[in-house]
């Protein structure tokens, strides 16, 4: 016990002996806020999703009854929603207070749990948005050496993004879900520069000279400006947050006393890359880099075909590096007729990461069985999914279950379903 009020005691010193990190902190509470505001503006606030608006539950892979854990009372989810939003806005606050630097470092380990208690309550809140402000959080919270570990995290997230990128879906454009202001080569091209962004020049952003950091800095802050009219304003304001502790790096010195520009004199510093490129940094960075890494190749482990089968996706990044479309059909047999629900799913209010996700649709074949259970003429129902990415010319079988209800084939997220067809796609 003693070790591991150390260990907790110590990130917090490290936060409370240097002002650019109290700022960054702060600047991490305010994602939580605009959190709140993306739920509550786009129709995923916990009011809705959990409640019965949406018609069903969408569990995670690893918690499939989550509608049996859910606070469904209504004054209850009020409580809870605007409670959410005030506990962001008293984060931002007690970073900014002096000497109150312990407290807003348990605080903020408080409010992701918050965050963490209702995110994983209902698939549909998952996003990129949240998985990248976790893990940023997560370190901000348990690893030492934070200022550098933080930015070659950053740094790992448009890498992995990049890689991600590298096929025909996103070079052609396809896997936009809004018609950009671009079209035709122009696009195609944007596409392909998006890519040597992610893979090359972002890592100027750890260098120390001006003309390199700034060069990868004008370029990334239009990346997102541009992106700001395909998918609106949360996913460029939260990558600025994680993007602003290159800049106060910047300007802060390491401690409280000692706030004055450092561009004259950090271009004599040694830079983040070649410190990185020659293993002088601390060994926690390195090893959050490690994990981090393995975590992008989970979804190979699942097959080659995770933009449609979605298997994998919950431990990696989830970029726009495909567009997928489906069609769905349900079968519902009773004692002397059956009834057909066939549906074509191009994004049926969801994310566009997870509109034709079988786990989306599985969801929906259980809840539907639970409800046909009160029929005694109810005999069982097969679920049937055809995807295709929106550059490919023919769809695919991803799925054929017959008497789920019956038979349900559960979903696994450590190994692949058998269900799910990927060596068919």
């Amino acid at each position: 016990m003693e070790k591991l009020r150390s260990f907790f005691s110590n990130n917090a010193i490290e936060i409370e002996k240097d002002r650019m990190l109290q700022v960054y902190g702060a600047l991490l509470s305010s994602v939580h806020v605009l959190t709140w505001v993306f739920w509550n503006l786009f129709g995923k606030s916990i009011l809705t999703v959990f409640s019965d608006k949406l018609k069903y539950p969408v569990c995670w892979g690893f918690l499939e009854n989550c509608a049996q854990i859910r606070p469904l009372n209504e004054s209850v989810l009020q409580f809870l929603n605007y409670g959410y939003l005030v506990a962001g806005l008293v984060g931002v606050m007690i970073f900014l207070i002096p000497g109150r630097t312990k407290l807003a470092y348990y605080f903020f380990l408080f409010l992701n749990l918050f965050k963490m208690s209702l995110y994983l309550q209902d698939y549909r809140l998952m996003g990129n948005y949240h998985y990248m402000p976790f893990i940023v959080s997560f370190v901000f919270l348990f690893v030492p050496n934070k200022r550098q570990c933080i930015q070659v995290i950053v740094i790992a997230f448009y890498f992995g993004a990049g890689l991600l990128k590298m096929n025909y879906e996103w070079i052609s454009g396809s896997a936009m879900v809004h018609a950009p202001i671009i079209q035709g080569k122009l696009l195609e091209a944007a596409c392909a520069y998006v890519v040597l962004l992610e893979l090359v020049f972002v890592w100027l952003l750890l260098f120390r000279k001006k003309k390199f950091f700034y060069f990868a800095a004008i370029q990334v802050f239009c990346f997102h400006a541009f992106s700001w009219t395909i998918v609106g304003f949360f996913y460029p304001l939260t990558m600025g947050v994680l993007l602003s502790i290159f800049f106060m790096d910047r300007y802060f010195e390491h401690y409280p006393d000692r706030l004055r520009k450092r561009e004259n004199l950090i271009e004599n510093e040694e830079a983040i890359y070649s410190k990185l490129l020659r293993g002088k940094l601390a060994k926690p960075t390195y090893g959050c880099l490690t994990i981090f890494a393995l975590m992008q190749l989970a979804p190979w482990l699942f097959g080659a075909h995770s933009s449609i089968t979605s298997e994998g996706r919950i431990y990696s990044l989830n970029m726009f590096d495909a567009q997928t479309q489906c069609d769905t059909m349900m079968i519902a047999r009773y004692k002397d007729y059956s009834a057909e629900a066939w549906e074509r799913h191009d994004r049926m209010g969801y994310g566009v990461r997870i509109w034709c996700d079988p786990l989306v649709h599985y969801s929906k074949a259980k809840w539907i069985c639970e409800q046909n259970r009160i029929f005694s003429d109810f005999k069982d129902m097969d679920i049937y999914m055809n995807s295709r990415r929106r550059s490919d010319s023919e769809y695919v079988r991803v799925y054929a279950v017959q008497n789920i209800c019956s038979e349900d084939p559960g979903y696994n997220v450590f190994i692949p379903n058998s269900w799910i067809e990927e060596d068919k796609l």
